[in-house]
């Protein structure tokens, strides 16, 4: 996905006709760029899909009051919410690269304002707003703290 955001921010930058290729000097941030022509990233974007599919089928995942040891991740310094989905604890890189625990993960992180909307329309469009508006990439998102 970072090949992916480099392409990506390339293209942003030859739209406005900003330096985008081998310049000598160093090229100035995309974030900008993408607010003011409202272009979500392709991490945003990732995130988008991702609330869209949870949003759409609930019943693949579980919920953390659905599982008894969920509560334990409270003494790990880990956030619980009974109502956040479960996500099992792992230790395997892999295991955690897993697209529906990516998902869960996404998902939990989201602000209780945008998950708690039921229309489809206003969610995608609250999800939109808060993606261009709030971070730029994966780690601004998990950096986050909301609510």
């Amino acid at each position: 996905m970072e090949q992916v955001f480099v392409a990506q921010k390339r293209c942003v930058r030859a739209m406005a006709g900003k330096k985008y290729w081998r310049c000598p000097a160093a090229l100035d941030s995309c974030k900008p760029l993408f607010q003011e022509h409202k272009i979500l990233t392709v991490y945003s974007l990732y995130i988008l899909e991702a609330a869209k599919f949870v949003e759409k089928y609930p019943e693949k995942f579980s919920k953390n009051s659905e599982h008894p040891d969920a509560n334990i991740r409270v003494t790990r310094n880990l956030t619980y919410n009974e109502n956040d989905l479960y996500v099992k604890l792992c230790r395997n890189q892999k295991f955690v690269q897993n697209p529906l625990i990516m998902l869960a993960r996404l998902w939990n992180h989201l602000p209780e304002t945008i998950k708690s909307v039921e229309d489809m329309k206003l969610f995608v469009k609250k999800l939109k707003f808060f993606c261009l508006n709030m971070f730029y990439d994966m780690h601004d998102f998990f950096s986050c703290k909301f609510d």
